[in-house]
């Protein structure tokens, strides 16, 4: 809306904003830190839990679905994808 020239917020908030207004000259100009990663906190002990998580982002970035949503919600390819291990 032209009212601030810069905004220093987290990169995947920065990313998701370029996205979703392409009709607007926005643009990431530096990455402060390490690039955003999502973390999944599970409870010490609760390995079906973890299993099933681990199995849902293998199974994600082996049919294509992971670098799909990350190119919807950032704009670009993902800098890797989720694999079994």
């Amino acid at each position: 809306a032209d009212q601030v020239d810069a905004v220093v917020i987290g990169n995947g908030m920065a990313k998701n904003a370029v996205a979703e207004h392409k009709d607007q000259d926005l643009h990431v100009t530096a990455e402060l830190g390490k690039a955003y990663q999502a973390r999944f906190a599970v409870r010490k002990g609760n390995t079906a839990l973890l299993r099933q998580i681990n199995a849902a982002l293998a199974d994600a970035g082996r049919n294509g679905q992971y670098a799909k949503s990350y190119r919807l919600w950032f704009g670009e390819e993902p800098p890797s994808v989720p694999t079994a291990g």
